[in-house]
């Protein structure tokens, strides 16, 4: 915080330093950062993306070499901003490894330990700065398996875990954990990416409640309007949506596989520019999908699922750029064949990417919906040439599922890491909700924030009164600008 108070009032025609910074008072500096939220949210997102460019990212490797990586931005109550991270370590330490490796892996990136004042006197002070969390939560025991205890001293049980190296380049609250739990970890996920807003939802469904009445459309104005004009938006958020600041960010592609029975899917159309000139017989009115381009992939990809070929192959659809493509494989024949591929049927060229994608489609139930399931694994993780003939071999799907189960498993395995804990928690997250008090052990800093901020309530800033003009009763309808702020 102390850097953008610098920039703001620098802004204003004043300079202050550091230590001048640090001599003002809590209510002086949201003061300051309230009068430009602007500066603080662009100054946040610029401070956020060096990190993980020039540190996180770099060869320093502070927390390992991270392949993988995915964040989401989050308002607080007091309407300042702050990123949920998950990082994917290269090697690192699962949970059947010996605790004494495990330990050591932890030890090396992550400390709760206060450094000496004499030999990193900055060090010193950014640790004491650490907002408090109760010890107890922390001590927890989970239901679902191990938990990690952090080694502290008694002076130190109201610090965050966390890596020096970070603290000293963020210089600004941080927690790091180290995800045993993979349930922990998909819940964690699953709930702060598609974080709902409880009180949304209720006004949600009242205002559903009262439209029953109405037709479908004057339903769906009704719903729009209440959802614009009743969310709460700090004025941060505000600018986060207005300047398009990323919310999500991740270092990883996802495709999405039609894995549907033919009678389920859903095809899209080609422009009407390029079927108005057709019969009408004619039924080529379809966009070419990724079935069709591995339907049509080349002989020695023959034995090649579609699972995989899916995550490893891209259509590239610019001219220009194949073209420049060519001119440099050209000169690297054997970069040339291990790399582009001609599909049959004039389909055009595919390029295998350096990284796979994250591969997603409907996943049916093995015991609610067995021959949908079947089909599905049929398609995705058993080689065919013509979908049609290749998976209508037997009366039921099951059989045939049953007959190249070794082949699908194998396939399967491949992409498939974890997948009966995976679906586990997603089956349990889908029943009874996320678990509420699984965050006081993961994000123990974040949920102590919110729980103080809820209580505090959102503020209106008087400079953005005049904003009200109508009565009390509509204005909670309106949205409020929450200034108050927590960095």
């Amino acid at each position: 915080m102390t850097d953008t108070i610098i920039v703001i009032t620098r802004q204003q025609g004043k300079s202050m330093s550091k230590e001048e910074v640090g001599k003002l008072t809590w209510e002086e500096k949201c003061g300051i950062l309230r009068s430009n939220p602007v500066t603080a949210a662009r100054h946040f997102d610029h401070r956020l993306q060096c990190l993980f460019r020039d540190v996180i990212l770099s060869n320093a490797e502070p927390l390992g070499k991270i392949t993988h990586y995915s964040y989401r931005i989050e308002f607080q109550q007091r309407g300042s901003p702050h990123a949920h991270c998950v990082l994917w370590v290269d090697n690192a330490p699962n949970p059947d490894t010996p605790v004494k490796d495990l330990v050591k892996f932890i030890d090396k990136y992550i400390t709760c330990s206060i450094p000496s004042a004499k030999r990193h006197p900055e060090f010193h002070n950014l640790d004491s700065n650490i907002s408090p969390q109760e010890y107890k939560s922390a001590l927890e025991l989970s239901k679902r398996g191990k938990l990690i205890i952090y080694k502290r001293n008694p002076t130190e049980i109201q610090i965050n875990s966390y890596n020096k190296h970070l603290l000293r380049a963020w210089e600004a609250n941080l927690d790091v954990q180290y995800c045993l739990d993979p349930y922990a970890c998909i819940a964690y996920m699953v709930a702060y990416i598609t974080k709902d807003e409880r009180e949304m939802s209720q006004i949600l469904q009242a205002v559903s409640n009262e439209a029953n009445t109405l037709d479908f459309k004057s339903s769906m104005k009704k719903c729009a309007s209440a959802f614009l004009n009743a969310r709460e938006v700090s004025a941060q958020e505000a600018v986060y949506r207005l300047l398009s600041f990323p919310l999500f960010k991740s270092n990883f592609s996802t495709v999405y596989v039609p894995a549907d029975r033919p009678e389920k899917r859903i095809c899209l159309l080609k422009p009407i520019s390029s079927v108005k000139d057709k019969e009408d017989e004619d039924e080529d009115v379809y966009q070419t999908s990724i079935l069709d381009r591995y339907a049509a992939r080349p002989t020695k990809l023959e034995n090649l699922c579609l699972a995989k070929f899916s995550i490893w192959y891209t259509y590239d659809n610019s001219k220009k750029k194949v073209k420049v493509v060519r001119m440099i494989l050209n000169q690297l024949k054997t970069y040339t064949a291990s790399r582009t591929i001609t599909l049959k049927n004039e389909l055009g060229q595919m390029r295998k990417t350096r990284k796979p994608a994250i591969l997603k489609y409907h996943k049916y139930s093995e015991l609610k919906e067995k021959e949908d399931y079947c089909y599905s694994q049929l398609l995705l993780y058993m080689p065919w040439r013509n979908e049609h003939e290749d998976l209508n071999k037997f009366d039921m799907y099951e059989e045939l599922y049953d007959n190249v189960f070794d082949i699908i498993d194998s396939n399967r395995q491949d992409l498939e890491h974890h997948a009966d804990i995976i679906e586990e928690a997603l089956d349990q997250f889908e029943s009874v909700g996320p678990p509420e008090h699984s965050w006081d052990t993961i994000a123990p800093q974040v949920e102590q924030e919110n729980a103080e901020q809820s209580k505090e309530g959102a503020t209106e800033d008087e400079n953005f009164s005049i904003l009200n003009t109508e009565d009390k009763q509509k204005q909670k309808e309106k949205p409020v600008i929450c200034n108050t702020c927590s960095c």
